[in-house]
C-alpha cells in the first residue's frame, strides 16, 4: 500500500531491504522511518503540507501551536515516543492518526475529562479502551508540559484492565497445529515460526525476524526488540534437526521466509497463522502463549527460574508466577 502513495518510492538496499522515499520535484526528499503506518502518516503529511504550497495556500503548513495536532506531532518528535518498542508504536499509531486527522484542528484545551470519557466510550474492547487511554494521557502531557493546561485529565482514568493471558499450548494442540500447516499457504514458514516460538520461549516479532547467519548450528543468537537485550539460546536437538533441515532448503538470509526468500511480513504471518489455527479448531489460543509454553517446557527440562528469565526475557517475579501455576508436580 505505502509503494502506491503519491510520490513514495521503495528501493533496494544491497542486501534486498526495501527503504521508502518521499520524493517530489520542487522539494527536498525525504526518506520515510519507522514502522508502515508511521510511514504512511509522515507521507500524508508531506503530501497535504506540499499540497498546500503548491495551492498557495497563506495558512500555516504547520499545525497551530496549541492545537491537538501539535501536540500529536510533538509527541511524535518525542525520546519518549522514541524510546517505544516498535510493536508499542504500532499498536498506539492509529490512535494518533485518529485524533490528527478527526480533532487536530482544535485545542488540546478543548480534551477536558468528560471529552476524554466521551472519546474512550465509544470504544466496545477494554484493551483498546486502555490503550487509546495511554495515548491520550500522552498527548495531553505534552500540553501539560508546556503550561497549557493545569492537570492531565487523561490520568487516572480507573480503566478496566483487559484479563490477562493464562493459556498454554497442549502436546496435543502442539500436533494439530503443525499437522495443519502441512499444504496450507505459507505453512512451512508458519510451521518453523512456530517451533523457534515453542523452543526458544521468544516473542512472536523477534522468533519472524531471526537470519541465518544468527544461528552456529547449537545456538541462536537473538537480540530482543522490547528489551534490547542480547541473548544467546541453546537449541534443543528437535530444534535443531529442523533448523539444519531448513537451512539446507533455504534461499535466502531469514528463517520464516516467502518462497522468494524475503522476510515474510508481519500481515502475511497472520493471516496465514489464523488461517492455520482456525483450520485446527484451536482459535481459543495465540500465538503469543507459546512463549508461556516453552517457559513450562523449560522447567520441566530442568532449567532453574533465574536461567529462563534470563531466556525469555520476563522478571524472575513473572517466571516464578507462571511455573508455579502451570509446571506438572
Amino acid at each position: 500500500m505505502l509503494v502506491r502513495m503519491r510520490y513514495v518510492v521503495e528501493k533496494k538496499n544491497r542486501n534486498g531491504k526495501s527503504r521508502f522515499y518521499w520524493e517530489r520535484r520542487g522539494f527536498p526528499p525525504r526518506r520515510l522511518l519507522g514502522t508502515e503506518a508511521e510511514r504512511i502518516a509522515e507521507a500524508e503529511r508531506l503530501n497535504e503540507r506540499a499540497d498546500a504550497e503548491k495551492r498557495g495556500d497563506t495558512g500555516p503548513a504547520e499545525p497551530a501551536f496549541g492545537s491537538i495536532g501539535w501536540a500529536v506531532a510533538e509527541y511524535r518528535a518525542s525520546p519518549a515516543w522514541q524510546k517505544l518498542a516498535v510493536g508499542t508504536r504500532r499498536m498506539y499509531e492509529p490512535y494518533l492518526q485518529s485524533l490528527d486527522r478527526i480533532q487536530g484542528h482544535r485545542p488540546v484545551t478543548a480534551l477536558g475529562r468528560a471529552a476524554v470519557r466521551d472519546i474512550l466510550r465509544a470504544i466496545p474492547s477494554k484493551g483498546r479502551k486502555v490503550h487509546c487511554g495511554a495515548v491520550l494521557k500522552r498527548i495531553l502531557d505534552v500540553a501539560w508540559d508546556y503550561d497549557l493546561i493545569d492537570r492531565n485529565p487523561a490520568s487516572q482514568l480507573g480503566l478496566e484492565q483487559a484479563g490477562k493471558r493464562a493459556a498454554i499450548w497442549s502436546d496435543a494442540d502442539i500436533k494439530k497445529f503443525l499437522a495443519h500447516c502441512a499444504g496450507a499457504p505459507h505453512g512451512e514458514a508458519v510451521a518453523l515460526h512456530f517451533e523457534l516460538m515453542l523452543n526458544t520461549a521468544q516473542r512472536p516479532g523477534d522468533c519472524r525476524v531471526m537470519q541465518w547467519g544468527a544461528y552456529d548450528g547449537h545456538k541462536i543468537r537473538v537480540t530482543q526488540e522490547k528489551t534490547s537485550k542480547l541473548v544467546w539460546i541453546d537449541c534443543p536437538s528437535s530444534l535443531l534437526d529442523i533448523l539444519d533441515d531448513a537451512r539446507k532448503r533455504a534461499n535466502g538470509m531469514n528463517m520464516v521466509a516467502a518462497p522468494n526468500g524475503q522476510r515474510l511480513g508481519e500481515g502475511v504471518w497472520r493471516h496465514a497463522f489464523s488461517a492455520i489455527r482456525a483450520q485446527a479448531g484451536l482459535d481459543h489460543l495465540q500465538a503469543r502463549d507459546l512463549r508461556r509454553t516453552a517457559i513450562v517446557r523449560l522447567g520441566e527440562a530442568g532449567c532453574t527460574t533465574p536461567e529462563i528469565a534470563a531466556i525469555s526475557g520476563h522478571s524472575i517475579e513473572r517466571t516464578e508466577r507462571i511455573l508455579e501455576v502451570y509446571l506438572p508436580r
